[in-house]
This record gives C-alpha cells, structure tokens and sequence, in this order.
C-alpha cells in the first residue's frame, strides 16, 4: 500500500510544482492559497480524533509550521528565479540525506539491512540512481520559456 501513496504523493508534489511555477503567484501568496487547500483537505480527518495532547505537542507543532512556512517561502521564491525543474531536481538528494542522517541517529538500522541484504541491495541500487540522475541533471536551462507556452 505504500507504494501507492508514495507514487500518488510524487504526481501530487508534481502538479502541485508545476501549478506554482505556471500560474506565476507572488510566492506568499501562492502559500496562503494551499494553506487553505491543506485545511480543506485536512479538516475530515481532525474532527475524526479528539485532540487531548499536551501542551508541548502544541508548541512545537506551532515552531514546525513557523519553520516550514519560511523555509517553503524560500523554496517558492527559488522556483520563480530559477524554475520548477531546477529547484526540484535536489529532491532526491533530500531523500538520500535522510536515509543517512538516520542510520546516524538509529545505527541499529544498519544491523537489519546487513541481515536482510535484498533491502540493501535495493537501496544502495536506489542512492546509486539518484546520483546518477543527478549528475545527468542540465542545470540552468531556460525553463521560462515553458511556462509561456
């Protein structure tokens, strides 16, 4: 089931770029506009649970959403100076800088791949392609011109 979510989410990221970068919203806008978006999609599944967390929970959502507002600001003032295309082609690398931050933070994840060497295979097979596209990657091309089209 997670592959599903996983592929629906990446077409999901995909139109929702592409949305961004075509539509040429100033960028506090265009995060005003899914913040709206999210809630309405978001708001079944708040009224499904009762919400009894301590205080903590509260403040650091608050913090969090402090902290990704700013940083998805940057990250949409990037698509307009440089496109879409550009700026996501780093994605990748954030899932592979993931994966190592936590076998630093867990190393006894490491023991479960070393016992299941198909995963690692996979995943290895998975960081090697990520570079791979990476490197293949045509940094800079003139992607406004594939807006206006």
């Amino acid at each position: 089931m997670w592959i599903l979510f996983a592929l629906l989410t990446s077409l999901l990221y995909a139109l929702y770029y592409t949305f961004n970068q075509r539509c040429n919203l100033k960028p506090s806008l265009f995060m005003v506009y899914r913040g709206y978006f999210l809630s309405l999609l978001a708001l079944p599944f708040v009224l499904m649970y009762a919400h009894t967390f301590p205080w903590q929970f509260y403040l650091i959502a608050i913090f969090q959403g402090l902290v990704i507002s700013y940083s998805d600001l940057k990250y949409f003032q990037a698509f307009h100076k440089f496109g879409a295309e550009n700026v996501t082609s780093i994605t990748p690398l954030v899932v592979m800088i993931t994966f190592i931050i936590w076998l630093i933070i867990k190393p006894s994840t490491i023991i479960f791949y070393a016992q299941t060497p198909h995963r690692s295979l996979v995943i290895l097979l998975s960081i090697f392609l990520i570079v791979l596209a990476a490197s293949k990657y045509q940094y800079g091309t003139d992607t406004h011109s594939l807006c206006s089209s």
